[in-house]
């Protein structure tokens, strides 16, 4: 799915990425790193 595929390059130390569903990359991110 997108989200797995946001978990893992997040997981591999990627700090942004363009997406075509950027609320979808957004909402992975913060529950990756919740403090921010």
């Amino acid at each position: 799915t997108v989200e797995d595929e946001l978990r893992a390059l997040y997981a591999l130390g990627v700090d942004g990425v363009f997406a075509d569903f950027p609320a979808t990359a957004v909402r992975v991110r913060d529950s990756m790193h919740p403090e921010g």
